[in-house]
């Protein structure tokens, strides 16, 4: 039987080059969250690339680590990192840079970033309720508020209608003040709804429990 084979155009091959360029990049970076997830040092992992939002320049890679420093995160990149591709600092993070020596003469450097969180003081008036007014709110409250900021990507703001949305949202709050502290509570705010907690796109926001104070008036 004929077999007939069509012939693949300049484009299509660029195309599939590319596409299985784009697979092993992904494989290779896979591999290094899981290799690093499996240390008792780390957390959680952000890798950033070319295609990602940020993004980082052609052949780089910028690798965020929620964890404590440690030359074994650098040792499990290495192991894990493809062929090619640098590993770089992010001048807004705390950055850490590893030698190690391939062969006698051959050294070579892994850098990784350690995740800088932050976060802001809110306090929370609560006015009106739906029976008696007590601390029974605080926990919803301050689960509500910390559940949102959780989701938060990196780089990604606050926004003040979301912190408003969420305390007053909850059932049997009819309202509820949200003030806020930049400042680490020196100060306390309302703001427009529409008013955004900006962040450097490399930093993550965080909020616990002692940040969030719940009063009744």
């Amino acid at each position: 039987r004929r077999v007939l084979f069509r012939s693949e155009s300049d484009s299509d091959f660029r195309y599939r080059l590319k596409n299985a360029k784009n697979k092993s990049a992904t494989a290779t970076y896979d591999a290094i969250k899981t290799s690093l997830l499996d240390l008792d040092v780390v957390n959680d992992v952000i890798i950033l690339d070319p295609k990602t939002t940020p993004a980082t320049a052609n052949g780089t890679t910028k690798i965020i680590v929620d964890g404590t420093p440690d030359r074994k995160i650098a040792k499990a990149i290495l192991d894990t990192l493809a062929a090619g591709i640098n590993t770089i600092a992010d001048q807004a993070l705390d950055y850490h840079t590893e030698e190690f020596l391939i062969t006698k003469k051959i050294k070579t450097a892994i850098t990784y970033n350690i995740l800088k969180f932050k976060s802001i003081k809110i306090k929370v008036e609560v006015l009106e309720v739906n029976g008696v007014k007590d601390s029974r709110w605080t926990k919803p409250i301050q689960d509500e508020l910390i559940k949102y900021c959780n989701t938060l990507g990196l780089g990604e703001s606050i926004t003040y209608n979301e912190l408003h949305s969420e305390v007053n949202g909850i059932d049997e709050i009819r309202y509820a003040k949200v003030y806020v502290s930049t400042n680490n509570g020196q100060s306390y705010e309302l703001h427009d709804l529409s008013y955004k907690f900006d962040i450097v796109e490399t930093q993550k926001y965080k909020l616990t429990k002692n940040d969030i104070e719940v009063i009744y008036v």
